[in-house]
């Protein structure tokens, strides 16, 4: 029997290579969470009820904290028990430690203050809930991230003031702070490209750490 494996992401544009590759095995379930804990938790609370996978993979961007990874560096966290934990390295991915923040961290100060304080190589926010919730249904689960943005980067915007109550983007929260900081507009797109490329990446070490068992299995 194939594996059935859940892969959670907070936003779409996280999960969107993967999906390409992903859309011919039905092995393979993808989940858009929402970003923060709250919406993270429902969502595989949800998803966990309605598709028992086997195992669950929390996934998308993470703001560096250890200088030592730049952008685009996949990194994961797992116990050694995992069904893929020999199979991450061999993919290209990096063992490391999370800070699963209620908040996006701007600065490269923050990030400094968070490294100072946590030790975590990378922050964000949703793994933590992920987590907690695979080990209530006793499911083998893994943190798999890429640095969006590396330790010492400050984010052209502060997305924190685009994003609503519940942690859903404020389009037009968002547009204010474009309007009240136009010189930032060509930082922003910049951002954008070098995202979308560590979304790339994230789908390839994603795809190479689970498709072969994949495809070996009847």
């Amino acid at each position: 029997m194939k594996p059935n494996i859940l892969a959670c992401f907070a936003v779409e544009e996280e999960a969107k290579p993967f999906r390409k590759i992903a859309r011919d095995y039905s092995a393979i379930q993808i989940l858009v969470t929402g970003i923060g804990r709250n919406n993270a938790r429902k969502a595989t609370l949800r998803a966990i009820e309605q598709t028992s996978p086997e195992t669950v993979f929390t996934c998308g961007f993470a703001g560096g904290l250890n200088p030592a990874h730049s952008s685009g560096k996949v990194l994961y966290a797992c116990d050694e028990s995992f069904p893929y934990h020999d199979s991450l390295a061999k993919a290209g991915a990096i063992s490391a430690s999370f800070y699963c923040a209620e908040r996006v961290l701007i600065t490269a100060d923050e990030k400094e203050t968070a490294r100072d304080t946590t030790q975590a190589d990378a922050v964000e926010m949703e793994s933590g809930a992920i987590w907690e919730v695979c080990r209530e249904s006793s499911i083998p689960c893994c943190t798999l991230r890429v640095v969006s943005d590396a330790a010492n980067e400050t984010l052209p915007l502060d997305f924190n003031r685009t994003l609503s109550s519940d942690h859903t983007i404020n389009h037009a929260a968002l547009a204010k702070e474009l309007l009240k900081n136009p010189r930032r507009i060509p930082e922003l797109i910049r951002f954008r490209r070098q995202i979308s490329g560590c979304a790339e990446q994230l789908a390839t070490v994603l795809a190479r750490t689970v498709l072969p068992q994949i495809q070996s299995k009847p």
